[in-house]
């Protein structure tokens, strides 16, 4: 049986950030958090013109690319910000558990955590792929 999983390197990950002043962290965590509201925007806005493309076509596609290229040219940005701060051991991470829709400054802790967690849910989750595929017999069909 093989699994994927989305590990961490915990060798890259710092201790803490001691050597980073509050201001610093506070300014590295703000930047990436608005950089992120905003492609949070235009996601939602480019949501919304989608759904409301029916009734004016020509004007709603050209909303809809402007949206999306504003989209992924945001989360570009975050990306190179995310790899840039790696290079100088600052490793930003989002999303993760109790940082929920939110970027914060990841130590390796927080990295064993989150592959320890990673682990689980894959083991979990194959767990009941098994459980519910045993349960169907030959010629049945399940959903």
């Amino acid at each position: 049986m093989y699994k994927v999983i989305n590990v961490q390197d915990i060798s890259l990950y710092p201790d803490n950030y001691d050597w980073l002043n509050s201001e610093q962290q506070i300014i590295i965590i703000s930047y990436m958090n608005g950089v992120q509201d905003l492609a949070d925007r235009y996601y939602e806005k480019y949501s919304l013109e989608l759904e409301s493309s029916i009734d004016d076509e020509e004007q709603s596609k050209k909303d809809i690319e402007k949206y999306l290229r504003l989209y992924n040219h945001t989360i570009t940005s975050l990306t190179g910000s995310k790899n840039a701060y790696a290079t100088l051991n600052i490793m930003c991470e989002y999303d993760w558990p109790g940082h929920d829709h939110k970027w914060f400054l990841a130590t390796k802790e927080d990295a064993q955590n989150y592959n320890e967690l990673q682990e689980t849910e894959v083991d979990d989750n194959i767990d009941n792929i098994f459980n519910t595929s045993s349960l169907l017999k030959y010629g049945e069909v399940g959903i």
